[in-house]
């Protein structure tokens, strides 16, 4: 019983870099996307409107910006990191 415990969590640890390279390019477009739309945003209404939408696009900017560091297909999971060879030096 233990042992299908320990399988299906690390089953569940295991990431494709093909689809987290693909997520990571469309954050990363959507960025960039939102900070132009910000800009636009600025350039064309008029100010205090335009505060108010250029903020909330580089709000959600900012958000995504965020969520980049967890499409990184070669971090590993908080308990499954390795130990330095140091800690096996006595």
């Amino acid at each position: 019983m233990q042992e299908d415990l320990i399988d299906h969590t690390q089953a569940m640890w295991h990431r494709s870099i093909g689809a987290l390279l693909g997520l990571r390019v469309i954050l990363v477009a959507n960025i960039i996307l939102l900070t132009v739309l910000g800009v636009l945003f600025l350039m064309s209404y008029e100010r205090p409107v335009a505060f108010v939408f250029a903020g909330l696009a580089w709000l959600a900017a900012l958000v995504l910006v965020n969520l980049v560091r967890f499409t990184d297909p070669y971090a590993r999971p908080r308990g499954k990191r390795h130990r330095s060879r140091r800690a096996h030096v006595n």
